[in-house]
């Protein structure tokens, strides 16, 4: 899939979380908390991983794009369509999360929600910036991916939203899933 504007890129990000969103918000406590294995995450511990990525994402994006801004040669000229279907292969692999982004299974749901639409609205204002001036260059590197730019970064936070929608929907699509 290919994304070619920063709109479409903010549209696509939006859309992966309203469908998470709608999914979870009505879980009960225990529904929750359910895991379909000792060793497999369970729905709450999916959105406080995807809060912990989001918020550090923000903050990193946020400062690389306030140092590009004040640089001069940034102005846009033109946009580059935005497609990670590249990775595609590696980004279905089960992958471990590190340290820093793994969950400790202690927040719940509304506060991991709270948490992701406080990065999103930082998100949000940067997108004047983002879409005024040309980020192509300004590239920091993913774990799996390699170097990505300003714009691949922000494909990547639906990207994952999307991934984990998936898990979450085949965790309530276990057998023993309680009603």
């Amino acid at each position: 899939m290919s994304h070619h504007s920063v709109a479409e890129i903010y549209a696509f990000m939006d859309e992966a979380r309203r469908r998470l969103e709608q999914r979870v918000v009505n879980l009960t406590p225990t529904q929750q908390r359910f895991k379909t294995s000792a060793d497999a995450w369970c729905i709450g511990e999916v959105t406080e991983h995807l809060a912990l990525i989001e918020e550090r994402l923000s903050r990193t994006i946020a400062a690389a794009v306030k140092r590009a801004s004040v640089a001069e040669g940034y102005h846009r000229a033109s946009f580059a369509p935005v497609s990670l279907d590249r990775f595609a292969e590696q980004a279905a692999r089960k992958l471990e999360a590190p340290e820093m982004v793994r969950p400790g299974g202690l927040a719940s749901i509304s506060d991991s929600l709270a948490k992701m639409r406080d990065s999103r609205a930082t998100l949000a204002g940067l997108r004047p910036q983002v879409e005024v001036r040309d980020f192509s260059a300004v590239i920091f590197p993913h774990p799996l991916f390699g170097p990505l730019n300003i714009y691949e970064w922000l494909v990547t936070i639906g990207l994952h939203e999307e991934r984990h929608l998936k898990q979450i929907e085949n965790i309530i699509a276990a057998p023993d899933f309680p009603s």
